[in-house]
This record gives C-alpha cells, sequence and structure tokens, in this order.
C-alpha cells in the first residue's frame, strides 16, 4: 500500500509540474506520452492523416479540441475550448516553432488563421494548443501541393445529403450536433472525383445545429455547418453551379417565391449579393467570369425566404488567351485533305476544347479534330477557337494542273522584235492565268500578258507558272538570221530554231519513255539543249551521253541546277602555240556541272587547264582537268585553254631584255677601260 500511494504523489509532483500554467511551462503530446500516462487523461500521438483532437489531463467539465484546416490558401485553425484564451504554437518537422500566437475563447469557440504561402507544400506541422486552465492538446498535418476537397450539405424534404468533390479515393464524413457528441461516422467512397452520402432527416433534432466535418485519406479537412428545418417545414431547395463559356450561371430549384445569392472569396469577403425569382419551381442566374479572378475559388451561398440555405464551392478556370496554328500547306489540291493542329495558351488553361469553323463549306470543310477535306477550288479561312480565343488558317484550293502547252518552245529573235506566247492550261478547269518571268532581262524581257521582247543578242528563257506548274521557252536573240559565236571559233552557223525545236522534243520523249538509266546520242547533229529537255533530264534523273566526234559530252540529270540554262552542243577547238583552246556553251552560264572528255590527239600532251578571266584579262588555273582519262569537268561556260607546261604569269619581252643587256655591256667596257691604269699596282 505504501509503495501504491509513493508512485501516486511522484505522478502528481510530475503532473503538477509540466502543467502549471503560471510557470510558462507546457509540452506536446508526445513529449508527454513518453513520460507518463495517467488516469485522469489520455494522451496520444496524432498521425497526420488523421483529423482527430487530443485531450490530455481535461477535467469532465473542460473542453480543448482542435482542428487544422487548409483550403483557400489558407492555413486555418479552429476548435473548442471551455476557457478564456487559447495559446497556439507551431512546430514543423525539426521541432523549429514557426509561428506562436493567442486566440481569444468566443462561444466556446477560438480560430485563428494565416496564409498558407507561409508554409513549405509536403511539410509536417504540428500545432499545440493550450488554454489557461492549463488543458493541452496537439495536432499534425502534412501540407500537399495540390488536392481537391470541398463539399456542401442540404436538407430537402426527408433527406440530409453530403456531397462534394476531392482527389482522393476515400473521405471520411463526421456530423456532429451542438454538443459536439458525434452523431455519424463513415468513410465512403469517391467516384469520378465525386462523393454523396445521404441519411433521413429524422435522425437529426429540427432546428439544431449540426457541424459536418469531410477528411480525405491524406487528412485534408473541410468543413460545414447546416440547421435542420422543423419537421413540418417541407421546402426545395438546390444549388448547381457552371464556369463554362467564360460565363458563371447558377440554376436550382426551390420551393420558395425568390432566393437570395450571396458569393464569398476565399477569405469570406463579399463579391456579389442579390436576389433572384424562382419561376416553375427553378431559378437561374448568370454573370460573367471576367468579374471574378482565375484559379480563385469562391462560395455560393443560396437563401429562400425561411432562412433554408444551400452552399456550393466553385473554382474559376483560367481561360484561353490565345491559339496559335501549327505549320501547314497554304495550298490544297482539290480531293485531298490535311489536318491541321494548333496549340492554346496558356497551357493551363482548364478548357482547351478547340472548335473548327468553315468560311465556304461548298470549297472545303473541316472536322472536329481540325482534319480539312478540300471540295471544289477558291479561296477558304479556316478558324479555330477556344473560349474568347480565335485564329485564322488561310488556305487555296486548287485544280492540280496536268501541262501548260505553249505555241513555241524554242525560237530565235532579232534585237526589238516581239513574240507573243500563248499557253493552254490543261485540265482547263486549273488555274489559267499565268505569270511570265526571264531568266535574262539584257537579253529578253516578257510583259504580264506573255509578249517576249528581244533586247541583246544571247540566249535567255522565260518561264510560264500558273503557281501550279511551269513551262520553259527558250529564245535565241541575233544580230541577223544566221548565229555566230565570233572568230574562228564558231560553234555553227544558219542554226534552224523550228529543226532544233522538233529534235529537243523527241530527245525529251526518249529520255522520259526510255527505261534506260543511260541516254547515248552518237554522232548526233544536235546543236543545243533546250530548257524542255534539260528539265525532261532532271526530273527523270537520267544521264544524256552526247558523242560530237573529237569530244564526248556527259550531262547527268541529278547535276542540273538551272535548267533554264541552255547548252550548245558544238564546242569548236583550235590551236593556239601547241596549246588546245576551245569555247563552252559560248561563254554563258551552264545548266549544272558537266564532263566533257577529249578525243582529239593533241590532248594527250596536255597537262593543265586555264580558264580566261575577262574582268583581269588573263588566264587563270583550275584543278578540273583528269590527265589520266583526259576528261574535263566544269560548271562555268567560257574559253579554256589546255596546256603542256604551265603558263609564266610574267612573259619576258625579249627586246627589253636585249636593250637592257647591252646597256649593261657598255659600262662595263667603259668600267674596265678607267680601272685598268691601276691593276698593275
Amino acid at each position: 500500500m505504501r509503495r501504491i500511494l509513493a508512485k501516486v504523489i511522484i505522478i502528481y509532483l510530475i503532473y503538477y509540474l509540466l502543467f502549471w500554467n503560471n510557470a510558462g511551462l507546457y509540452v506536446d503530446a508526445l513529449e508527454i506520452n513518453e513520460i507518463m500516462s495517467t488516469s485522469q487523461g489520455s494522451i496520444q500521438i496524432i498521425d497526420s492523416t488523421v483529423s482527430e483532437s487530443v485531450y490530455t489531463d481535461q477535467s469532465d467539465n473542460d473542453v480543448l479540441t482542435l482542428d487544422i484546416v487548409t483550403k483557400n490558401n489558407t492555413f486555418k485553425i479552429i476548435g473548442e475550448s471551455s476557457a478564456e484564451s487559447v495559446a497556439i504554437t507551431i512546430k514543423d518537422s525539426n521541432f523549429i516553432v514557426v509561428k506562436q500566437v493567442s486566440a481569444n475563447v468566443i462561444s466556446g469557440r477560438f480560430e485563428w488563421s494565416d496564409s498558407l504561402s507561409n508554409y513549405i507544400p509536403g511539410e509536417t506541422y504540428k500545432t499545440i494548443a493550450i488554454d489557461n486552465n492549463g488543458n493541452t492538446t496537439s495536432h499534425a498535418i502534412t501540407l500537399e501541393d495540390n488536392y481537391t476537397l470541398n463539399l456542401s450539405v442540404l436538407t430537402s424534404g426527408k433527406t440530409f445529403t453530403v456531397a462534394g468533390e476531392s482527389s482522393c479515393t476515400e473521405v471520411n464524413i463526421s456530423i456532429k450536433n451542438s454538443k459536439f457528441v458525434e452523431v455519424e461516422n463513415t468513410m465512403i467512397d469517391v467516384n469520378n472525383g465525386r462523393f454523396e452520402w445521404s441519411g433521413s432527416i429524422s435522425r437529426f433534432t429540427p432546428e439544431a445545429n449540426y457541424s459536418v466535418k469531410v477528411t480525405d485519406t491524406k487528412g485534408h479537412t473541410t468543413s460545414d455547418t447546416v440547421i435542420i428545418p422543423v419537421k413540418d417545414d417541407i421546402y426545395t431547395l438546390t444549388v448547381s453551379v457552371s464556369t463554362k463559356d467564360g460565363e458563371l450561371k447558377i440554376v436550382g430549384e426551390s420551393s420558395a417565391k425568390s432566393v437570395k445569392i450571396n458569393i464569398k472569396d476565399a477569405n469570406l469577403r463579399d463579391v456579389f449579393k442579390g436576389s433572384e425569382s424562382v419561376k416553375n419551381g427553378r431559378y437561374i442566374w448568370s454573370q460573367s467570369l471576367s468579374k471574378y479572378k482565375e484559379d480563385e475559388t469562391y462560395k455560393v451561398i443560396i437563401t429562400d425566404k425561411d432562412e433554408h440555405t444551400v452552399t456550393e464551392q466553385m473554382t474559376i478556370p483560367i481561360s484561353v488567351k490565345s491559339i496559335e496554328f501549327g505549320d501547314f500547306e497554304k495550298k490544297l489540291e482539290v480531293g485531298k485533305s490535311l489536318s491541321l493542329t494548333t496549340t492554346v495558351m496558356p497551357t493551363k488553361a482548364q478548357d482547351q476544347t478547340v472548335k473548327y469553323f468553315s468560311s465556304n463549306e461548298n470549297v472545303a470543310t473541316v472536322s472536329s479534330s481540325g482534319k480539312v477535306t478540300s471540295h471544289s477550288a477558291g479561296p477558304v479561312i479556316i478558324t479555330a477557337s477556344s473560349g474568347n480565343a480565335s485564329a485564322d488558317a488561310e488556305l487555296t484550293v486548287y485544280i492540280k494542273t496536268i501541262k501548260i502547252k505553249l505555241n513555241e518552245n524554242f525560237l530565235t529573235l532579232l534585237p526589238n522584235k516581239t513574240f507573243q506566247i500563248s499557253t493552254l492550261v490543261l485540265p482547263k478547269t486549273a488555274e489559267q492565268k499565268c505569270t511570265y518571268t526571264s531568266t535574262n532581262e539584257n537579253v529578253i524581257i516578257a510583259d504580264a500578258s506573255g509578249v517576249i521582247t528581244a533586247k541583246n543578242p544571247g540566249v535567255a528563257s522565260v518561264i510560264v507558272s500558273n503557281g501550279d506548274a511551269s513551262e520553259i521557252i527558250t529564245a535565241v536573240v541575233n544580230n541577223d538570221s544566221d548565229r555566230e559565236l565570233g572568230g574562228s571559233l564558231s560553234s555553227y552557223s544558219n542554226y534552224n530554231a523550228e529543226t532544233e525545236n522538233i529534235k529537243n522534243s523527241q530527245l525529251a520523249s526518249m529520255i522520259q519513255n526510255n527505261a534506260s538509266k543511260e541516254i547515248v546520242l552518237n554522232n548526233t547533229d544536235l546543236s543545243l539543249l533546250d530548257s524542255s529537255t534539260l528539265c525532261m533530264l532532271k526530273n527523270e534523273n537520267k544521264n544524256l551521253i552526247i558523242e560530237k566526234g573529237k569530244y564526248l559530252i556527259l550531262i547527268q540529270g541529278r547535276a542540273i541546277a538551272n535548267p533554264a540554262n541552255t547548252f550548245l552542243l558544238d564546242i569548236p577547238i583550235e590551236y593556239v602555240e601547241d596549246n588546245m583552246k576551245f569555247v563552252v556553251n559560248d561563254g554563258q552560264p551552264l545548266p549544272g556541272k558537266i564532263t566533257i572528255n577529249l578525243r582529239d590527239d593533241g590532248v594527250f600532251t596536255k597537262k593543265y587547264l586555264y580558264l580566261y578571266n575577262q574582268s583581269k584579262n588573263k588566264y587563270e588555273k583550275i584543278d578540273s582537268f583528269n590527265a589520266d582519262d583526259k576528261s574535263i569537268y566544269i560548271d562555268k561556260g567560257g574559253t579554256y585553254l589546255l596546256t603542256e607546261k604551265k603558263l609564266s604569269q610574267f612573259p619576258i619581252n625579249w627586246l627589253v631584255a636585249a636593250v637592257a643587256g647591252g646597256i649593261c655591256v657598255v659600262f662595263g667596257s667603259v668600267y674596265v677601260v678607267i680601272k685598268r691604269r691601276y691593276w698593275f699596282y
């Protein structure tokens, strides 16, 4: 018996020292649990995921509870106490004191709140409350970055309903009466982000106050209060909130003739107060979302004339500010389709649904996914919209051109003479309007109507295009009817344009229809490759080998860079002081890189190749000659020189050298005569 009495005295002394308020000492529930457990109070360690209050050393008449609510960017501490004030201490997971405040108790309840931005997401915080009677309780909670938890309470007819939204899979619903006695505690599932619980309203006392608290599996809580109507007070009051298409819409049902609408922000400040009449048991109220802050949470409170209340929470969505189209082809062939892609800005916008519209569905239609299908030729605008933002994509639907026929593909003109180009675009439903562009306006010019005017001697082409396909007409401008390339290096004379045009047409057909990769012309009398033949060679990606007696020409289709530059096949060759001189394409630009294999007897001793530079008036050595197979690889027209020895860049003037030598001899002789008499000293 003495041992038991001694233990009781020791426990009482420890209890008195720990909780003596005047000494300003306190410990939290975890520290007490390590020291003692008394029959007067229950000490528990609080799990951060369970919203439970802890009672420590309280008498039968003492009340001290503690809850933490983190929503609407607010860290709120609420509770009940039978004392006059409560001291609140908040510690982080390292037991460092974050806040120390005092809260007054009013009508048995105390409340203190702080901005949630002052706390670290994901951190665990422990709150310890001590009232001025020495009672203490604590609660721990782990903050999360993002979560959803809201509720609404409805007491309509014979049913008590608790509904809301949660990002967890389960929530706990706790209902207490005004004396803090729990009348319902149940765990329910969350389906598709929503939960709902219903019970008979007969279980609750009419005209009594009830508090409803919902806790998710991560420890987040939210609460609300409701007054149970009297049994014979049968009424209807519901609310539904929609935030779509830039409009806030509140609809519901009510048995009253009108309802009051009150919207509060996260700090419970009034944002809107008004009333709406009820017609046929329903009310509808709407307002632009522009009056509310995006990504903010608001509370909607509906009250009828008998002060029945129903609430709903809403979060204003982030709206779309702009839409951008991805890259797309601006021209679309009739019968073809393309898929448009869009990017909605900002990327955090809640409703990113994009709708597509066509300005002319006879020209093109567009599906809900942005796929455009063309039907007939013409311009069309595809509009993409989302919310109040929109963007346009301008398209041109065209009929594909099969061919552009010209009245001529090759002609010769005298300076200042003109020629009218006639075009026929096939099919006739394709775009008939063509543009005319000269490749060298120093030789020929072309106006918008297709009239060619010869300017100066030379060779040039006119590109005829309707924006989908193109055709080329080549013109040779001569000073007279006979083409002369100058001096003894004449490439050909008595040039017959009509004959060459026919030969080129035949060659182009051969290139197109021949299955072989290489087309060989032996000892041909063809003098010129026009643009149509070069285009065919390039498009078919074939090789053309032309044998012209003393040389062989190789033109590869893949090496053709500009088919508008026609190529003269006749290469005049002459010898100047044992050097082989020849002119390629009369000095005009080549259609691309070509290979010339020389077969003349004089080429076998040659080692060096030079190209004449007219601006510097001299020959310049180029490394384009293979002495082994006697082939030249060039991409420039001009005058070339093959030599056996390197050319001297500084040629000797023998007359000057002879005069200079004579002067030296004279001065030397005079010197000898003057100095001769001194030689024997």
